[in-house]
């Protein structure tokens, strides 16, 4: 779904480029669905192929109605609050080390679009004060949600989860706000 907004030059996508690529989706997903009928411990599910399609509509509409950037940072929160809190298994204590990578690169690629978002669409200007706390809370305040939501429904979560994310969203901030000083050195 990324790709339907790569090859329309438009903020919109025009309806032929949105019907070819729910078919390919829809392609996709069907096959899937079979194939799982052959995996040991999986099946074929016509709910399944029906989320498939919901999630293929959801896509459509974004990219329809939002730039590539900004429909790239919804789906990417979509994604890691998704896997973390609307998972049937508890990926902390099945994988916990693949758990942790997966939310050191998801809130660190989520705060890096954040970011770009911000110097794209607001007035705030590295490396002010406004901005630094603009692209530092939003990410902490999405990843407190992302990790509270378990507490609430009582699965629990990993605290090294928390602090390797902290560190993550610490990091790209920092990064950005370097390059701003930089960049601002060099122009003076």
């Amino acid at each position: 779904v990324f790709s339907c907004s790569m090859f329309a030059e438009s903020r919109r996508m025009s309806l032929p480029s949105a019907i070819s690529v729910f078919l390919a989706a829809s392609g996709y997903g069907l096959v899937d669905e079979w194939l799982q009928s052959f995996s040991a411990g999986r099946s074929a599910s016509i709910t399944d192929f029906l989320a498939n399609l919901a999630g293929i509509g959801g896509g459509l509409v974004l990219f329809t109605f939002l730039s590539f950037g900004p429909s790239l940072l919804v789906v990417t929160g979509i994604v890691i609050f998704g896997l973390t809190n609307l998972t049937q298994a508890n990926p902390a204590e099945l994988l916990p080390a693949t758990n942790m990578i997966f939310h050191v690169i998801g809130h660190g690629f989520f705060t890096f679009l954040w970011i770009q978002h911000v110097n794209r669409y607001s007035r705030l200007k590295a490396p002010e004060l406004k901005w630094l706390i603009a692209v530092a809370a939003v990410p902490v305040c999405f990843l407190l949600a992302v990790k509270l939501l378990p507490l609430v429904r009582g699965r629990g979560f990993a605290l090294q989860d928390v602090i390797a994310s902290l560190g993550a969203i610490l990091a790209v901030v920092c990064i950005a706000l370097l390059s701003a000083v930089l960049t601002k050195k060099a122009g003076r």
